[in-house]
């Protein structure tokens, strides 16, 4: 691929990652109101709620593959740490921009 192509994709994936990640929180909030409202008597959750909800549940279930994939042990300590430290940073960062729709 040449580097204008990979410029166009990058440029595109940036501006469909937003509705991509609204209708992702749409989709929870639907089957919240379709499921569990019925099943708990609970409140609806907005979608930034939603979105938050999900984030937490990828964030204390995620399972990193690439483990498995890289044999060189240097790479391996460095990616860890690496994950390690921003990881976190990432959640903290999306789950603070989901509470500002709230």
């Amino acid at each position: 691929m040449s580097k204008r192509d990979e410029l166009i994709v990058s440029v595109l994936t940036l501006f469909l990652a937003v509705p991509v990640i609204i209708f992702h929180g749409l989709v929870i909030a639907l089957y919240w109101e379709w499921f569990v409202i019925p099943t708990f008597s609970v409140d609806p959750i907005s979608i930034p709620a939603a979105l938050g909800l999900s984030s937490l549940i990828h964030y204390a279930t995620y399972q990193p593959t690439w483990v498995k994939e890289d044999n060189d042990d240097g790479k391996l300590i460095l990616r860890k740490l690496v994950t390690m430290t921003t990881r976190p940073l990432w959640a903290l960062a999306f789950g603070w921009i989901y509470t500002l729709f709230m």
